[in-house]
């Protein structure tokens, strides 16, 4: 689709192709757990965040058998124009996306589309 941007630079308007689907959504958040130690009047007085974890959830019609396509529990995806560059709390652009669950809802007037949810861990290739 040709789209002509007026106004602010540097949006980003639709998204690019991946493997297997014509992408229609995809999101990303960080997210880490947290271990609270209380003080002596109950309030909290030590924090730690740790164990970073990148999720995802992305939708698309299935064009293809590959790529965002064969999602299935525990298969690692690769995401051509994953929203999370560099690094974030240890988690880079070169760790796999490990699928969570995924759905493939048909129906007889809408084509053939997969949506799945995934998690990306900081030590994990």
């Amino acid at each position: 689709m040709s789209v002509i941007t007026a106004g602010q630079s540097g949006a980003t308007w639709g998204m690019g192709p991946e493997t297997g689907v014509i992408a229609q959504g995809l999101g990303f958040k960080v997210n880490r757990e947290l271990k609270e130690e209380k003080g002596p009047q109950g309030d909290a007085a030590l924090l730690a965040f740790f164990n970073a974890k990148g999720k995802y959830n992305g939708t698309g019609v299935i064009v293809g058998s590959g790529g965002w396509a064969a999602a299935a529990p525990g298969v690692a995806l690769v995401i051509a124009n994953d929203p999370q560059t560099g690094s974030t709390y240890g988690i880079t652009a070169a760790n796999s996306i490990y699928v969570d669950d995924a759905e493939i809802p048909q129906a007889n007037v809408e084509f053939k589309k997969v949506s799945f949810n995934g998690t990306k861990y900081a030590n994990i290739a």
